[in-house]
């Protein structure tokens, strides 16, 4: 989780307004990845599903 909340905390230098960050985790992360992408005002957030219909990738988009 350590990676993904410095991607997360870096994001902003590296995206427009509106752009997107995609990130795969583990299937037990989503909930503290939702929580790191909201906290850092992150809108339109969502997880997606793997083949074993496990949460496997969040998204989000950045103001």
């Amino acid at each position: 989780l350590e990676a993904i909340e410095q991607i997360v905390a870096g994001a902003g230098s590296f995206l427009k307004s509106g752009g997107y960050l995609v990130l795969e985790h583990g299937h037990d992360q989503a909930g503290d990845v939702y929580d790191l992408l909201k906290t850092a005002g992150f809108r339109n957030i969502h997880n997606q599903r793997d083949y074993s219909n496990l949460p496997r990738l969040s998204y989000a988009q950045i103001p």
